[in-house]
């Protein structure tokens, strides 16, 4: 019986143990006549200035990343500036690692309201007398309104910094310049010289404030209220208060969490340090916002916390103006409530400075600070 054989490229190997091809090269030492040789090309390479060839293990690495990354922090820091894109710390790691330093942060501050500061530091808005509509003048008023909201609505934004930042600038380019202050009714004149008299003045001014808050919060009377004159007062000169300075582009609104909270000294003293550079509230600031901002302040545990943040308020148009008329009411009823059944004796002041916001706003329609 004849069998059919396969090709012999088609059969399967067998492994026989102890076969594993031909044998290896058994090691034999280096030739000394081709290492002599080497060392000589070697040594003629070196000495007409040829680079010698490195090993593979000697070579270096290129370095990893997109080649912006490579550039110096100092051009990261003006292509940043340049583009006035607060995203772009976010395409990298190492470039928002570069970005997040506290030098950096308080540049672009400069950066953002700098150009406001080159026109209008020293000016009070009273003392300024100029063509119509300079106020509303887009085009010579200097700043971006847009990059300056960006930056306030950043997370590490706080008084301080935009204090620093102004110092900064100040060193820059306002040393020697005039420089006008209203204290009250008064107007100060004269010319700044020192960068820290920015520091000084910001916080005389919130000294101000803050004394007028807990004089009214200790001044009872033997019934336990408070004198209503002084209380209205108050109110007058929260609902009549125009900003004295122009540190900030007359468009720049104030961001939503120093309105909706939550709150604390440091953004108190941001919301005073905007209310008095001319910042306002945006139309699209509901009063749902207002609302809840009231609320959170209303359950903090510091009483002259609450009174300042109630005044801030109050100094804002469009601030209680906004409630509608149900939401009035409830608030007076929560207020009498309050007082009614005692509640803590030191915060009752609040409730009662509430109360007088309420009755003393303009008609509808009609907001007496915004006409003049």
């Amino acid at each position: 019986m004849s069998h059919m054989l396969l090709p012999k490229s088609r059969m399967t190997p067998i492994k026989v143990k102890g076969k594993k091809g031909p044998r290896k090269r058994a090691w034999q030492p280096p030739d000394p006549e081709y290492l002599r040789k080497k060392q000589q090309q070697e040594l003629l390479s070196g000495s007409s200035g040829g680079s010698v060839p490195t090993s593979k293990r000697q070579r270096t690495r290129k370095p990893a990343g997109a080649p912006i990354e490579q550039l110096p922090p100092e051009i990261i820091e003006r292509i940043f500036h340049a583009s006035q894109n607060l995203a772009f710390p976010r395409c990298s790691l190492r470039i928002g690692r570069l970005l997040s330093a506290r030098t950096f942060l308080l540049e672009l501050v400069v950066v953002a309201f700098g150009p406001t500061w080159d026109v209008w530091f020293g000016c009070t808005r009273a003392q300024v007398v100029s063509y119509v509509g300079w106020e509303r003048d887009v085009h010579r008023f200097g700043g971006n309104c847009s990059f300056q909201r960006a930056v306030l609505a950043c997370r590490w934004m706080s008084w301080a910094a935009v204090v620093d930042a102004q110092k900064i600038w100040f060193r820059r380019h306002g040393a020697g310049r005039h420089f006008e202050r209203e204290i009250g009714v008064l107007v100060t004149q004269g010319v700044m010289n020192r960068a820290d008299e920015i520091w000084d003045c910001f916080e005389e001014d919130w000294a101000d404030l803050k004394d007028g808050c807990e004089a009214l919060l200790f001044a009872e009377q033997a019934d336990g209220r408070h004198d209503r004159r002084a209380l209205g007062r108050l109110v007058q000169q929260c609902l009549h208060y125009t900003s004295p300075y122009f540190d900030i582009h007359f468009m720049t609104k104030i961001p939503d969490y120093l309105i909706g909270g939550p709150f604390s000294w440091d953004r108190a003293k941001l919301l005073f340090w905007l209310i008095r550079a001319g910042a306002t509230m945006d139309d699209d600031q509901t009063w749902e916002l207002a609302r809840r901002g009231f609320n959170m302040v209303m359950i903090l545990e510091d009483p002259e916390l609450i009174l300042v943040m109630l005044r801030l308020f109050g100094s804002l148009p469009r601030f209680f103006d906004r409630w509608p008329d149900h939401v009035l009411k409830a608030t007076r009823g929560m207020a009498a409530h309050a007082l009614e059944s005692g509640g803590i004796h030191r915060t009752s002041v609040a409730w009662e400075l509430t109360v007088e916001f309420i009755e003393m706003l303009p008609a509808p329609g009609l907001d007496t600070r915004m006409l003049e």
